[in-house]
């Protein structure tokens, strides 16, 4: 997955396959790739 990360030029989208519930995505700038991964987790 860190290929898509050093290769987006612009933004990346995280999304989430939800159980029994709608796909979540999230939309980050390449500079906030720590702050997705944060956000992710807490979306548990």
């Amino acid at each position: 997955m860190s290929h898509y990360f050093l290769t987006a030029q612009k933004s990346v989208t995280i999304r989430v396959n939800r159980t029994g519930s709608s796909v979540v995505g999230y939309t980050f700038p390449v500079k906030g790739v720590a702050e997705a991964f944060r956000a992710v987790n807490n979306c548990e």
